[in-house]
């Protein structure tokens, strides 16, 4: 683990309280099941995400695009969080950890521009919001508790099966 990401993890258990940021409790749980995972799916998907618009979507504390962002700094993520004081903190870790990156801190439903992947980890949204900011070849990825994965996928599909759908698991 580099220093920025202990820095990460550090910002997101002392905000916490004060923002609601996550249900990690301490920094151990957050790098086991928030940060560890998108270190696997980076490796596993890295070549798609080259040269792309990514949107995390629901963005919440920010783990799965900052975390992208560590990995990789070039990434062109946009961040979409709809919780004014979580996208103040993707604001300001963002700052803190000197990365580049877009806020829009304001519902998926109203954002005017369209990605070519979206990233969901916790997204509990209107899925069909999810169409129109997706280009035609647009790809998904879920990074998504075992509990939850099926019932979820099964979900997203029904909605918005026009896209490529990536599920990644997560362990509990």
């Amino acid at each position: 683990m580099n220093e920025k990401t202990r820095i990460f993890l550090k910002e997101i258990i002392r905000h916490n309280q004060s923002f609601d940021l996550t249900s990690f409790k301490n920094e151990a749980e957050l790098w086991e099941q928030g940060v560890k995972p998108v270190i696997e799916f980076y490796k596993a998907v890295k070549k798609e995400l080259f040269a792309k618009k990514i949107a995390d979507i629901g963005a919440g504390s920010g783990i799965f695009g900052i975390t992208l962002l560590l990995l990789d700094p070039i990434l062109d993520i946009t961040f979409i969080e709809r919780n004014k004081r979580k996208a103040a903190f993707i604001e300001y870790i963002l700052k803190r950890l000197e990365l580049k990156a877009r806020v829009l801190d304001r519902d998926v439903g109203q954002v005017k521009e369209t990605f070519d992947i979206g990233l969901l980890r916790s997204f509990t949204g209107e899925l069909d919001k999810l169409r129109h900011i997706l280009k035609p070849a647009g790809v998904v990825f879920l990074l998504m508790k075992t509990s939850s994965k099926f019932e979820k996928y099964i979900e997203i599909k029904k909605v918005i099966g026009e896209y490529k759908i990536g599920l990644f698991h997560v362990e509990q």
